[in-house]
């Protein structure tokens, strides 16, 4: 088995690590209830390709093919999220629904003023 001792563990990193995680939550759900859903999974689906694009500028990291081919699939799959999905089938039924529900209020409205 592996051992380690206590003072060897790097407390530092691992309380930010802790503290940012805990932030990052706690202003994920601020930002829902108080924003628009939409704004802020933009921010957390784009984020991924921004922090390799911040790795590139400041660090001199060089991005690989597969790195590079992951940014453009999130950035593409969110672009797939954007795109406005029309089925007929479910704009027919909820059109009848609104219909049912508003023909049925009409008819126990005049039912009530026959009595």
């Amino acid at each position: 088995p592996e051992t380690f001792s206590w003072p060897n563990v790097p407390w530092g990193f691992m309380c930010g690590s802790a503290a940012t995680a805990v932030a990052f939550n706690f202003l994920i759900n601020f930002g829902v209830a108080y924003s628009f859903p939409l704004l802020i999974s933009i921010g957390t689906v784009v984020g991924i390709p921004l922090n390799a694009l911040v790795d590139v500028l400041f660090r001199d990291d060089k991005l690989g093919v597969m790195e590079i081919i992951g940014c453009v699939l999130v950035v593409f799959g969110f672009c797939c999220m954007l795109v406005p999905v029309r089925d007929a089938k479910i704009e027919e039924r909820t059109t009848l629904v609104a219909e049912y529900i508003g023909g049925d209020r009409d008819n126990t409205n005049s039912n009530n003023n026959n009595n």
